[in-house]
């Protein structure tokens, strides 16, 4: 497994946000896109981190 170092995170969005981003561009809709991105924020250990910003995480949980 690779883990890239180089976060790209959009720095005025919360973590919810930052994974919807792309579903929305792929035209899933929101309320779905929405769905989908707690359900990895949770399989990745931050599914209380949903609002906090990238700025507030560690090196590690961005």
């Amino acid at each position: 497994t690779m883990i890239f170092q180089g976060f790209n995170l959009l720095m005025q969005r919360n973590c919810l946000k930052n994974v919807c981003f792309p579903l929305e561009l792929a035209g899933v809709k929101k309320a779905d896109a929405e769905k989908r991105a707690k359900e990895l924020l949770e399989l990745v250990g931050l599914g209380e981190k949903l609002r906090a910003y990238p700025a507030q995480l560690s090196g590690g949980q961005q």
